[in-house]
């Protein structure tokens, strides 16, 4: 699937830096959202509980891009899945539940935000 602006995409001699992640972590501002990328590295044998990821590409792009991106994201995935089959997560990749704020300590904000996180988390992750 793609975004409508094939004329857009590189050829092959000019292409993309490509590399693999399996971490991200996300920054975000009022203004944009970064987005760094990362791979799981080797474990030190004398600490093998800590499993360090090794940083190595950010992205940052202006909040309307990121919404697009989601969008052609959650596009792929759905066509995916028609074909192919739910996408599982191995257990414990799967984020938590969200934790409802107090109500009565809690702006009405945060209140809209716990509900919109809960029904995404809904959509995406129940049996």
């Amino acid at each position: 699937m793609s975004n409508g602006a094939e004329s857009a995409v590189p050829r092959p001699d000019e292409g993309p830096f490509r590399s693999y992640a399996n971490s991200a972590y996300f920054d975000v501002t009022l203004w944009d959202m970064t987005i760094v990328f990362g791979q799981v590295g080797i474990r030190e044998r004398d600490q093998p509980e800590a499993i360090p990821t090794e940083w190595h590409t950010a992205m940052t792009v202006p909040w309307g891009q990121a919404k697009l991106i989601a969008y052609f994201i959650q596009a792929n995935i759905a066509a995916h899945e028609v074909l192919h089959g739910k996408v599982n997560l191995v257990r414990g990749l799967t984020p938590p539940v969200p934790v409802e704020p107090d109500a009565s300590t809690a702006s009405p904000e945060s209140l809209r935000i716990y509900e919109a996180v809960k029904r995404l988390h809904a959509d995406y992750f129940s049996e």
